[in-house]
């Protein structure tokens, strides 16, 4: 049977806060931290704009909302700044039975099979996420500009 927008409770929609990001160099303080048999997931988000998943099981019967900020999420509503590409990606924390939902229902999408994954979950928190700076800078979102040269691209030749 096919989700309405009725299904989704107006006061169920999550935002997830971001805890550091791999842009700045500075460190942020954690807006959570994890505690041993903590019911938080810490995921690494590589996606410009972020993504909303609406289908996440509530535990009643219905959906949530969770939303996940992306890599340009400071830029949302402004007509001025500078776009991050490659190589970024923002670290939030979410609840661990709602992440397991959504790898359930959308794990064999993109953002999740693509190597490196543009959502993947880091289960060191924000320490693990620094160290992992390798395999974060390999992220491709797939907005970066391509180098003409690159694919074979030839430069026009001017008529006479």
């Amino acid at each position: 049977m096919a989700r309405t927008k009725k299904n989704i409770a107006a006061n169920t929609a999550i935002s997830t806060r971001i805890i550091t990001d791999a842009a700045t160099e500075k460190e942020k303080a954690a807006v959570t931290k994890a505690k041993a048999g903590s019911d938080l997931t810490y995921v690494a988000c590589g996606l410009p704009l972020g993504i909303v998943f609406d289908d996440v099981s509530n535990g009643q019967g219905g959906y949530k909302r969770v939303s996940f900020p992306g890599v340009n999420h400071a830029l949302s509503g402004k007509t001025t700044g500078i776009l991050l590409g490659r190589g970024n990606a923002v670290l939030v924390a979410v609840a661990k039975a709602d992440w397991q939902d959504i790898v359930r229902k959308h794990g064999k999408e993109r953002a999740f099979t693509a190597l490196p994954p543009l959502l993947m979950e880091v289960p060191g928190g924000e320490s693990e996420f620094k160290a992992r700076h390798d395999e974060i800078s390999a992220m491709d979102n797939g907005t970066a500009p391509v180098d003409a040269a690159s694919v074979g691209v030839e430069k026009a030749k001017a008529s006479e």
